[in-house]
């Protein structure tokens, strides 16, 4: 008999990633999505832009770019010379992903200017 009391019963991750939640309502919805690999941690959601597009998966362009910076070694140059080349340059179909640039980028790209 197990003893409720200690942790003998593995606990199970309540939070899911947003991949895994964009995953289950894509299934729900039976759409193709494209994901960018290796970038699940700047999922910020899916669009509901375009209903002849379908839904897209949308990634924070910063996050992406410190993913190239901590995962791959990469200064900021290479990591946003690399990504807008190969990642945001590419068209790879339908359901393509977005990338987007949040508020915090655009007002450090500003305060750049001033």
């Amino acid at each position: 008999m197990l003893n409720f009391m200690r942790n003998e019963l593995p606990i199970p991750n309540l939070k899911k990633s947003m991949r895994q939640l964009v995953e289950k309502v894509v299934e729900s919805s039976e759409e193709d999505v494209l994901f960018a690999n290796g970038f699940d941690e700047a999922i910020l959601g899916l669009s509901l832009d375009n209903p002849k597009e379908g839904l897209r998966v949308i990634y924070d362009y910063s996050k992406c770019i410190s993913i190239l910076e901590e995962r791959d070694g990469m200064t900021l140059e290479e990591a946003e010379e690399f990504f807008s080349f190969n990642v945001v340059g590419a068209w790879v179909g339908e359901g393509t992903p977005l990338y987007v640039l949040t508020k915090d980028f655009l007002e450090e790209e500003v305060e750049e200017y001033l």
